[in-house]
């Protein structure tokens, strides 16, 4: 028999259309039922003028790509974006590619923006951003092999190659910010839009 879930208050589990891990276990600490339904969008091809607007625009595809497939759900996209000297940094697709990115952050700071859309039956309920500033260490080469080395292929599942919840730590110097902005799903403004909508207790 499943265990009752006291705080959610929804008559099915949230729908998590994301394949991230650390996201997962963000809401299963807080003991929320989740059905993980991961959404397969090209993030790439969507653009748009400024940063907040396609972290909520990703978020919001995501979200809606998946709703149809869970009638009556409440289903949570998520996205985050990287913003690095005026410009957009995406998840590395290689060793090559996570070595250069390193390499331009090492010794400076860059800002993390962490999206949430909320939609249920294809229609937007809430969506709502957060950011975080992050100043990287300064890396030597040995510093950054050895790092890539230890991380393995969670460095192609996240924006800028590194993970607060992990490693991160041995590359930063400093957070300023929520650190559940930094790992992708900002948990204040989520667990408040969740309380308005009547899914979790108030």
């Amino acid at each position: 028999m499943t265990r009752p879930k006291p705080f959610w208050l929804g008559p099915h589990p949230l729908v998590l259309a994301s394949a991230s891990p650390i996201r997962a276990r963000l809401l299963l600490n807080l003991d929320l039922p989740i059905l993980v339904a991961a959404a397969h969008i090209d993030e790439r091809a969507i653009v748009a003028l400024e940063p907040e607007d396609l972290a909520v625009t990703l978020a919001c595809a995501k979200a809606v790509s998946v709703s149809p497939e869970w009638p009556d759900h409440l289903t949570l996209g998520a996205d985050q974006t990287l913003i690095f000297e005026h410009g957009f940094m995406h998840k590395p697709k290689s060793r090559a590619e996570a070595e250069h990115q390193l390499r331009q952050l090492s010794a400076k700071s860059h800002k993390l923006i962490s999206a949430v859309a909320l939609v249920r039956n294809g229609q937007t309920l809430a969506c709502f951003h957060d950011s975080a500033t992050i100043t990287v260490r300064h890396l030597s080469d040995v510093m950054i092999e050895t790092y890539l080395d230890a991380m393995g292929d969670a460095i192609f599942s996240t924006v800028g190659g590194y993970q607060l919840e992990a490693l991160g730590p041995h590359i930063l110097e400093d957070v300023s910010g929520d650190h559940t902005t930094v790992q992708g799903l900002p948990l204040w403004p989520l667990l408040a839009a969740l309380r308005d909508l009547g899914y979790l207790m108030k």
